[in-house]
């Protein structure tokens, strides 16, 4: 059984209506409809089939996602943490292979000088790096 209709009337200030008629537009709705709504929610009564979203329900949404942001960024800061960790952890080891490898005073992998196949000195023929340093090589 539908529930008896009746016809009220309030006088609001002009913002108040401009801001009705901008819901009601965003929205797709009427202006009755509108503030049908708004008074349904100042009751209480609040019609869940309503285009509108209170602006509580909007916030708790908002609320919401933000919760579920900041516990995904947690996540991420308590992985940045353990990685972080773990590098300090692979740093040292490395440093310690270095020292006890490596005795001081002998060219470290750091200090070599690597050659690069596109300068001119270097020759890519086996034959000619194996014969050239030989003195009596040089007529065959």
């Amino acid at each position: 059984m539908l529930e008896e209709e009746i016809m009220l009337g309030a006088k609001v200030p002009s913002q108040w209506r401009e801001k009705y008629e901008a819901l009601a537009r965003d929205a797709g709705i009427s202006l009755t409809e509108v503030v049908r709504d708004a008074l349904a929610q100042y009751i209480g009564a609040h019609n869940k089939s309503s285009a509108l979203v209170s602006p509580l329900e909007l916030l708790q949404s908002q609320i919401t996602t933000l919760r579920e942001q900041v516990e995904e960024l947690m996540l991420y800061k308590n992985q940045m943490r353990e990685l972080s960790i773990r590098l300090s952890v692979l740093e040292q080891g490395i440093t310690k292979i270095q020292t006890e490898l490596v005795p001081s005073g002998t060219i470290s992998v750091s200090d070599a000088v690597l050659i690069d196949p596109d300068e001119e000195y270097f020759e890519d023929e086996p034959d000619e790096i194996l014969t050239d340093f030989l003195p009596n090589a040089k007529g065959l």
